[in-house]
């Protein structure tokens, strides 16, 4: 015989009872129960100020960002130490961090991934992209396509992985 019962975190007491034809028997058992819980990983990337003139300023992402690492950090149990934020980064400097993820966490781990900075969507391609601090407006060659993103992503191995992009036309990722 076998039963499905709920669990809660760490110790549960549960009653063992079994009938027999000669009787019964019933005994109280602590059961603790403790998965192995992965750790909570962040990458936080704000870009506000470009190289090229063409590319308008922005005023909020890094303050934006940083209020998102301190909820992270403050609120939510990530270790401080588990957050990594970059600040007006190159393309270089984003995949750079995106290679570490990939080569440090493991299956039981989770990772949020928060960009927050210029975005665009060339229809001909029919792709989107994020702009790091040194993208060209004239020349899409540092500017980081939604299909780089999503193939660095996929080998990230991570139990649960959370992409958020505060950039225009950063909802064609799931277009492509």
């Amino acid at each position: 015989l076998s039963e499905n019962i709920h669990l809660d975190l760490d110790v549960n007491r549960i009653r063992i009872e079994v009938v027999t034809g000669k009787g019964s028997f019933s005994a109280l058992r602590e059961l603790n129960y403790s998965p192995k819980l992965g750790s909570y990983y962040a990458l936080i990337i704000a870009v506000e100020d470009y190289d090229d003139p063409a590319i308008q300023s922005l005023d909020e992402p890094v303050a934006d960002a940083q209020k998102l690492s301190q909820i992270l950090v403050n609120r939510y149990g990530f270790k401080s130490q588990n957050v990594t934020f970059l600040k007006n980064p190159a393309k270089a400097e984003i995949f750079d961090a995106l290679q570490k993820k990939r080569t440090a966490l493991t299956k039981d781990d989770n990772l949020l991934i928060f960009f927050a900075g210029h975005g665009h969507w060339d229809a001909e391609m029919n792709t989107g992209y994020w702009l790091p601090k040194d993208a060209r407006q004239s020349n899409i060659a540092n500017w980081i396509s939604n299909n780089d993103l999503t193939s660095y992503i996929n080998v990230i191995k991570t139990k649960h992985t959370l992409l958020v992009a505060d950039a225009c036309f950063s909802g064609g990722i799931f277009k492509t």
